[in-house]
This record gives structure tokens, C-alpha cells and sequence, in this order.
């Protein structure tokens, strides 16, 4: 049998971007990545073309953005570091 090795906690909460809710078996984003795409939609509802500047930053649609921040859609792991990357520059005001 292959070693399985455990990657850091770190990597292990980005791998593990969603979860199986119990009751409906359907798949719920982690409460750090709904976290952050709170603080982001909330930062493109102050501005008109905020979200537009922002899909391009990040190389995705509008709508693809429109769809992570209702929900419809989930980040893939790419996407959530640029994320992440895109709010902290945000939060410093770069």
C-alpha cells in the first residue's frame, strides 16, 4: 500500500473548500471562504464597476463572480488564493 502523507493544516482547509451538509447531503462552502466573499461582494456593492475590475483582476467572468458571492458557485483552490490575495491588498488599501 502507498504512505499517505497529511499536508499542513493550512493546505488541508484550502483542499477542503467545501463540506457535505448532513441533512440534504449537498455542498456548503467553508465559513472562511464564505467569509471572505462577503467582505468582497460588500466592496463591490460600494462602487459601481467595482465587480467588472475585479473579474478581470482575477481572470473570471462577472457572471462566474456573480455566481460565487450568491452561493451558486464555490472557488476553486486557483481562484481562492487570488482571492484571498485581492482582499488583503484590499484591506491595506494598495
Amino acid at each position: 500500500m502507498a504512505e499517505i502523507r497529511v499536508a499542513e493544516t493550512t493546505e488541508c482547509s484550502l483542499l477542503n473548500q467545501s463540506i457535505l451538509h448532513p441533512n440534504t447531503m449537498s455542498v456548503m462552502p467553508d465559513p472562511e471562504i464564505s467569509a471572505l466573499l462577503v467582505e468582497l461582494r460588500a466592496y463591490c456593492k460600494e462602487k459601481r464597476g467595482r465587480l467588472r475590475h475585479l473579474a478581470v483582476e482575477l481572470g473570471v467572468s462577472d457572471s462566474l463572480l456573480a455566481n460565487w458571492f450568491s452561493g451558486h458557485r464555490t472557488p476553486k483552490i486557483t481562484k481562492w488564493l487570488k482571492l484571498e490575495a485581492v482582499a488583503k491588498r484590499i484591506r491595506e488599501g494598495k
